[in-house]
């Protein structure tokens, strides 16, 4: 089983959220192997760097925070 997202909002909007909140009550319940994401997630113009801050801001502070996402791997 593995779960998939693509376009996934920015910033932790409101609608971002609840995708988020979401999958992880799919992945406490059916333990998904693997992730994919489609793309189109950093937006207008993309990341500028490994660190770049929209990679905290729009994923790891919104998906990461779950135990159940973020032990996928």
């Amino acid at each position: 089983m593995f779960l998939v997202v693509g376009d996934w909002g920015r910033m932790g909007s409101s609608s971002q959220m609840a995708a988020a909140r979401l999958m992880e009550q799919v992945a406490m319940c059916a333990k998904p192997q693997f992730i994919i994401s489609t793309g189109d997630n950093f937006y207008p113009h993309g990341i500028s760097a490994q660190d770049d801050p929209q990679i905290k801001a729009s994923f790891t502070d919104v998906y990461l925070k779950s135990a159940s996402l973020k032990s996928v791997s």
